[in-house]
């Protein structure tokens, strides 16, 4: 995995020298791949489908009604504390930039009548106008997550954004399977259900596979099998909507986007006919698969692309070597995180032990003396312990990919812990992390539907989020799914990263039993070649390659 630090000072710099033909590529990798397996079966992969273009026959443009950002956006009122967003900023985004539309599932079939919600943004260009000769047409920002919107994104990085892009339209939009998208894309009748089967899953599963080695792996294989058969249930099958999700489809519904502002905002097809039609791409993460279809779903429209990805799309073909390949930068990651607390933070407070500073070695040797704690908790089978260490690495492999937010409370949390434990000297001690986090939500369910109550409201994806990588799986990588072929896998995995393996595995997982073969409704995507200029900035170093 490659991370990033401070791109905008890269992207102000080459958006001068090349405005119009700008090619950024930032390879690595998720999957390029479509399908899944059940039961039983082999693991043989079909050959991929042809590319397929969505033609809309009912709803051919989207009616963009803008309106108030606000209404639409889920933390908005957290943005002041949370990210830099300005009162200036927020006073220019008072006016209406969002936009909630409707859009077919399944464009190419007339006969399916399925629509989801569309949201949408936009920032409009900060330095001219579009009616201006200089003014560079619309730049489609794709999230990453994959599941994360797009719009509450592009808002927390409105002030980035407006000046990087200045002669651009911005648009984006929350792809199908992300917020508030209104399609039924969920595996589970109601966030009490989802709680329920996750707290069963984890309890089940234990802990890391680099402890629990074969018997982890067989209920890992177990608990992929139950999520997969839950999730087929809901949304598998050749009607279901898995099929109607991933790249190829969102690829085509930014295409849709783009062709609606443009006739809504400039109807008069011949103004700006130069570049009317140009696809300018910005993609994130998962984003970079997406962007990647747009280019093979529209060639020759795309005129610049931009990632901020760890996509390596043409030395991945199938989902286990994306799982590997994503995991290829953890480790330095980690190490700026750790250089950066020592180094380059007068606030870190992982950094201070009986007064006195510490190194970046010292520094990363007190974390792994936090995680040595839990992973004795593990073994001496103390209740949620599993739970604990697996939270653990998770929280610090997503402190890489937005450290701002999440790399101060992840250090104090450390440092909190280890203050703990060095008091304590107890594994046996400690209150148990998730003593709060994970109750029996059975009887919370039972007692609240014995009362009368309706479950909350189910809004966001949560495990659906990584099953937007499934229906884009050509192949899986191995013979056939066995404990001792999943295990094999993660110790690849675990000898690249301990951390990141045990952070993505279950992502991994996920599509291992999710689909017949005969559901398969994506394609392979090659990766794009392109002369371009690549610039690779680590987290927290001066070093860029």
């Amino acid at each position: 995995m490659r991370v990033f630090l401070a791109l905008h000072f890269f992207f102000l710099a080459c958006f001068a020298a090349f405005p119009l033909l700008f090619f950024v590529d930032f390879v690595s990798a998720w999957t390029t791949d479509a399908g899944g397996v059940t039961e039983g079966l082999s693991m043989e992969p079909e050959s991929g489908g042809q590319a397929q273009v969505v033609s809309d026959t009912e709803f051919s443009y989207a009616d963009l009604s803008w309106t108030l950002c606000r209404e639409l956006l889920v933390y908005s009122d957290e943005l002041l504390s949370k990210y830099e967003v300005t009162v200036a900023d927020l006073i220019a985004l008072s006016d209406n930039h969002c936009a909630v539309v409707t859009r077919k599932l399944n464009p190419s079939d007339p006969s399916d009548t399925r629509t989801y919600t569309m949201r949408v943004m936009r920032i409009l260009p900060s330095a001219v106008s579009e009616t201006d000769p200089s003014y560079l047409g619309t730049l489609l920002f794709i999230n990453g997550g994959p599941g994360g919107s797009g719009v509450q994104e592009l808002y927390n990085l409105y002030a980035t954004f407006k000046d990087i892009a200045s002669h651009y339209t911005i648009l984006t939009a929350d792809l199908r399977g992300t917020y508030n998208t209104n399609h039924g894309f969920t595996c589970f009748d109601d966030p009490w259900d989802e709680w329920l089967f996750d707290r069963q899953r984890f309890e089940r599963m234990g802990t890391s596979l680099m402890l629990s080695k074969l018997s982890g792996a067989e209920k890992q294989r177990a608990s992929a099998f139950d999520f997969g058969k839950k999730c087929h249930d809901k949304i598998g099958g050749s009607d279901g909507l898995l099929r109607l999700a991933g790249a190829a489809p969102s690829a085509a519904d930014l295409e849709f986007l783009h062709r609606s502002y443009w006739r809504q905002e400039h109807p008069d097809t011949e103004f700006r006919a130069d570049i009317r039609e140009d696809l300018n791409l910005w993609s994130v993460s998962y984003g970079g698969l997406v962007a990647d279809a747009v280019r093979r779903l529209f060639p020759g429209q795309v005129q610049m692309d931009v990632r901020e990805s760890t996509l390596d799309l043409s030395a991945n073909e199938d989902h286990s070597q994306a799982y590997l390949s994503e995991l290829t930068d953890v480790e330095d990651g980690l190490k700026s995180l750790y250089h950066y607390c020592s180094e380059g933070s007068a606030t870190c407070s992982l950094a201070m032990e009986d007064n006195r500073a510490l190194t970046s070695q010292q520094v990363e040797e007190r974390v792994w003396r936090v995680l040595k704690h839990f992973q004795d908790r593990v073994e001496l089978e103390i209740p949620d312990a599993s739970l604990e260490l697996s939270e653990l690495f998770a929280t610090l492999f997503q402190a890489l990919y937005a450290p701002k937010r999440h790399a101060p409370s992840l250090f104090d949390r450390l440092t909190s812990l280890d203050e703990l434990i060095q008091r304590t000297q107890n594994p046996l001690s400690m209150v148990p992390l998730h003593s709060a986090g994970f109750p029996n939500y059975q009887a919370f369910k039972d007692l609240g539907i014995a009362h009368g109550q309706l479950p909350p409201e189910k809004t966001a994806p949560s495990r659906e989020g990584d099953l937007l990588t499934c229906p884009d799986v050509v192949k899986f990588g191995l013979e056939n799914v066995s404990p001792q072929t999943i295990l094999e896998t993660y110790y690849k995995a675990a000898k690249i990263s301990w951390i990141g393996a045990d952070a993505l595995f279950l992502r991994w997982s996920y599509c291992l039993y999710l689909q017949e073969p005969t559901d398969k409704a994506a394609f392979p995507i090659p990766g794009a070649h392109l002369n371009h200029c690549t610039l690779y900035i680590p987290f927290f170093t001066d070093q860029g390659h």
